[in-house]
C-alpha cells in the first residue's frame, strides 16, 4: 500500500514538473511539436532518421522551432543567418557542444567533446598537425591503401563475384580502416584482404557505431549522478570501445618510448605544440561570405607554458577520436558517392573525362594512367568536377546530421522575439538545411554543378554544413576530402559503376540516429578498357 502511494506521489510530481518544463517553448512563443509526459518528442525522433525527421518538422513549423528530448528542451535553428550568428559571429557564447551525461576520460576529453579553455588549448596545439604540408606528406600512404582496394576489386570482386559487390559499405570500410591504421598509427593492414579472418579494426570500428537504443535511452531518463554507479560510462559498445582505447594506448606508449619517429598522426600530435604554424583559415574551409572576417580564431598559447603540449591521455583520446569518427564518416561518404555515380550515368562520365584530362600529361602508355606526386596534387587541388561530386554527395547525404552548441551560463537574445535562458542547447540539422528548396533548388536532384567555381555566388552562406562551420568545425576536414578525392579518382579511371536489380532507388537510413547510417546495397563494378 505504501509502495503504491509512493509511486503515485512520484508520478504526480513528475507530471507536475513536466507540465512546467513543457511550457519552456510555448511561453517564449516558439512553435514546435506537442510534447508528451516523460518522453517529450521522442515519438517524433523515432519516426525516421533525425535528418529526415527534422526536415519534416521544418516544413511544419518553420526554420526555428523547439522540441523536447525527453525532458530537455532543444531549440532548432535551420536559418542560415542564425546559423552564422551562433556558429561564427557570437561563437564566444556558444563554444561548447551538448554536455555529455556519461563520463569516460578518453571520450569526454577529446577535442570534439572538450569544453572552454581545455578545447581552445587542444585545438591550438593540434591544428599544426593538419596543415596542408603535413597532409600532403600522407598522400603516398593513402595511395597505397587505394592500391590495396584496387587489388581486392581486381582479384576478388571481378574474378569471383561477376563484378557485383553485395556489401559496398563494408568494402569501403576496409579501405578507410587501412588509411587510418597507416596514417594514424603507422600500422599496415589489408582489411579487405583479411576480411575472412574478421580483421579487428573492421569489426570494432563498425561495431563501435552500432549504438543500441536500449543503451542510449537510460542516459535520457536516469539522473546523471546515478549513471556511473550503474556502469554507464559511454553509450557505445563497451567491448569495441575498450579494444580501440587499448590499441591506441599501446601504440602511443610504444611511440613515446621509441627513439624512431614515424610519419603519422600519432607522431604529429606527440610533437605538436602551440608554437607551431597555424593554418586555421576558416574562410577556406566553409562556404561563407567573401568579406566576412568576423571569425573568432582560437587563441595562441604561450610558447614557454609547460601545458603547450598534449598530455599522453590527450594524444590517446584524440587519436582514438580520429580513428573512430573518421573511419565511419569517410566510408559512408565514399559509398554514397559511388551510389550517386552509378545512379547518374552522365555525372560519372563527366567525372571520368575530367580525371582522364588531368592525367593525360602523365600518360606513359600503360593500360591505366599512373598516379604520381604531380597528378595527385592536381586531383586534390585542381579537379573542380571531382570536388563538386564530393560536395554534392555531402550535401545530399551529410554523414553527421546534427550540429550542437550550448549557450554559456548567461541569457542571450537570439532574435527580437526569442531570448534564450542560460545553458540552452541549440541544434542545427545539416540534412534539413541541405534539403531546403529555398537554399538548394531541386534539392533531391544530384547536381555537382552547384559547386562549380562559377556558381559560387549562387550558394547561400552557411547552408553547406557537413563539417560544421566556424572555429569549432571539423579539424580533419581536409584530411577526409583528400582521402575521398584520391580514392574516387583512382577508382573512376579504372572502373565503371552500375546499379543492379537489387540496388535501391531510394536509400534507407537508420532510425533515430544523428549519423546518416545507410543500409548497405549491391553495386556492379565493370573494368574499363584502356
Amino acid at each position: 500500500m505504501y509502495l503504491l502511494l509512493i509511486v503515485i506521489v512520484l508520478l504526480s510530481y513528475l507530471y507536475w514538473k513536466s507540465l512546467k518544463t513543457f511550457q519552456h517553448w510555448s511561453s517564449r512563443g516558439v512553435p514546435g511539436p506537442k510534447p508528451y509526459f516523460l518522453i517529450g518528442n521522442l515519438n517524433e525522433i523515432f519516426k525516421g532518421n533525425q535528418g529526415q525527421v527534422h526536415l519534416a518538422l521544418s516544413k511544419l513549423y518553420g526554420k526555428v522551432y523547439g522540441f523536447f528530448l525527453a525532458s530537455s528542451p532543444v531549440l532548432v535553428i535551420n536559418d542560415n543567418k542564425l546559423i552564422k550568428q551562433v556558429l561564427v559571429k557570437d561563437f564566444s557564447y556558444f563554444v561548447n557542444r551538448r554536455e555529455l551525461r556519461t563520463y569516460h576520460e578518453m571520450w569526454n576529453k577529446n577535442i570534439f567533446n572538450s569544453e572552454d579553455e581545455h578545447w581552445r588549448r587542444m585545438r591550438t596545439i593540434a591544428s599544426p598537425a593538419f596543415t596542408s604540408g603535413k597532409l600532403r606528406s600522407m598522400q603516398p600512404i593513402m595511395k597505397g591503401c587505394v592500391d590495396k582496394l584496387i587489388n581486392y576489386i581486381d582479384h576478388v570482386v571481378l574474378r569471383k563475384q561477376d563484378g557485383i559487390v553485395n556489401d559496398t559499405k563494408e568494402m569501403f570500410a576496409g579501405f578507410t580502416i587501412d588509411v587510418f591504421a597507416t596514417t594514424t598509427f603507422a600500422t599496415e593492414t589489408d582489411a579487405n584482404g583479411e576480411r575472412s579472418r574478421k580483421n579487428p579494426f573492421v569489426y570494432h570500428g563498425q561495431n563501435f557505431f552500432n549504438v543500441r537504443i536500449i543503451n542510449a535511452l537510460p542516459t535520457l531518463f536516469i539522473p546523471k549522478w546515478l549513471l556511473p554507479k550503474l556502469g554507464y560510462r559511454t553509450i557505445f559498445d563497451q567491448t569495441s570501445f575498450q579494444w580501440l582505447i587499448d590499441f591506441t594506448t599501446e601504440i602511443v606508449r610504444q611511440r613515446t618510448r621509441s627513439q624512431n619517429k614515424r610519419n603519422d598522426l600519432v607522431q604529429l600530435l606527440l610533437d605538436a605544440s602551440g608554437s607551431g604554424e597555424q593554418e586555421d583559415n576558416y574562410q577556406k574551409l566553409t562556404v561563407e561570405d567573401e568579406n566576412d572576417s568576423n571569425i573568432e580564431n582560437v587563441s595562441k598559447i604561450d610558447n614557454n607554458n609547460l601545458n603547450d603540449r598534449l598530455t599522453e591521455n590527450e594524444v590517446i583520446s584524440n587519436c582514438f577520436l580520429m580513428f573512430a569518427a573518421g573511419f565511419e564518416t569517410t566510408a559512408t561518404t565514399l559509398f554514397h558517392s559511388i551510389y550517386e555515380l552509378a545512379a547518374n550515368v552522365e555525372v560519372q562520365q563527366k567525372l571520368y573525362d575530367e580525371i582522364v584530362q588531368l592525367m593525360n600529361d602523365d600518360d606513359d602508355g600503360d593500360d591505366y594512367p599512373q598516379f604520381n606526386e604531380h597528378n595527385i596534387e592536381l586531383i586534390t587541388n585542381k579537379a573542380p568536377y571531382l570536388e563538386g561530386v564530393i560536395k554534392e554527395t555531402l550535401r545530399h547525404h551529410p554523414p553527421v546530421t546534427v550540429i550542437q552548441r550550448r549557450l554559456k551560463n548567461v541569457s542571450y537574445r537570439l532574435t527580437d522575439t526569442i531570448t534564450l535562458p542560460p545553458n540552452q542547447l541549440i541544434e542545427v540539422n545539416a540534412y534539413a538545411v541541405h534539403h531546403m528548396e529555398e537554399y538548394w533548388p531541386e534539392p533531391e536532384r544530384f547536381k555537382p554543378e552547384r559547386f562549380h567555381p562559377s556558381n559560387r555566388d549562387q550558394i547561400h552562406p552557411y547552408t553547406w554544413l557537413p563539417f560544421g562551420s566556424g572555429p569549432r568545425n571539423c579539424l580533419g576536414m581536409r584530411f577526409a576530402l583528400n582521402e575521398i578525392k584520391l580514392c574516387l579518382a583512382m577508382l573512376i579511371i579504372r572502373y565503371r559503376f552500375e546499379m543492379t536489380t537489387k540496388t535501391p532507388m531510394k536509400l534507407k537510413y537508420k532510425v533515430a540516429s544523428p549519423l546518416l547510417n545507410t543500409e548497405s546495397f549491391p553495386i556492379k563494378i565493370v573494368q574499363r578498357t584502356a
